[in-house]
């Protein structure tokens, strides 16, 4: 009897751990070849980054990533099922940072020698972005060295897709302006940067229309 439980045991371990690593990386995680690719997906890629080398694609969440090398740093570019590029992630080096990030990083405890990682982070309508981690805390902060969040860890860059109704109301209250964040709960939550380098805060609805929800 305990031999059967045993083999039992045995035959739907290997079932048990896959079905775990599965719900770990998520259902809709996970790597694809170049053959599953939609080819307006792989276009899109080969005309934004044309140098890219190595490229390995990942399916995560209904988005297609393509993960490469191009002008010697790793890149993940994102994109959806209709080819439109939503986010990309590049390292770069302590040194290519703009002067600004710089100035933040070095007057706010951002210690040089604890530095593990820097990403720049690029999204359509939005600001150039850079995410930096230490030992000690992340930080996320705009080019201009304007800090957006600052944690012990901070999320992983996800793609935005900001409804072109909502664009189109930003752009209607502040023409040229770019989102700094953005966060969708019912309604959509948006710091922009105006074409005067202010920094303005926004409430709008999924039709584009600005609300004011101050009591």
């Amino acid at each position: 009897m305990k031999k059967a439980i045993y083999a039992l045991i045995i035959s739907i371990l290997p079932l048990f751990l896959f079905q775990s690593c599965e719900v770990a990386n998520g259902p809709d995680w996970y790597g694809i070849s170049s053959n599953e690719v939609p080819a307006q997906v792989g276009n899109a890629l080969k005309n934004m980054y044309p140098n890219a080398e190595s490229i390995e694609w990942e399916y995560r969440d209904g988005y297609y990533t393509a993960i490469f090398r191009s002008d010697g740093f790793m890149t993940e570019a994102w994109y959806n099922k209709d080819a439109y590029w939503l986010l990309s992630v590049t390292e770069v080096s302590y040194t290519a940072l703009p002067q600004l990030v710089l100035n933040y990083i070095e007057t706010h405890g951002y210690t040089p020698k604890l530095l593990e990682e820097c990403d720049r982070i690029t999204r359509p309508h939005f600001v150039e972005t850079y995410q930096v981690k230490c030992s000690t805390k992340e930080l996320l902060c705009t080019e201009a060295g304007y800090p957006i969040k600052e944690a012990e860890d901070l999320p992983s860059p996800y793609p935005i897709e900001i409804p072109l109704a909502v664009w189109e109301g930003i752009q209607s209250l502040y023409p040229n302006s770019l989102i700094i964040d953005a966060v969708e709960d019912d309604n959509w939550y948006i710091k922009v940067r105006t074409s005067d380098n202010n920094i303005a805060e926004i409430t709008l609805d999924i039709y584009g229309n600005e609300l004011d929800l101050q009591e």
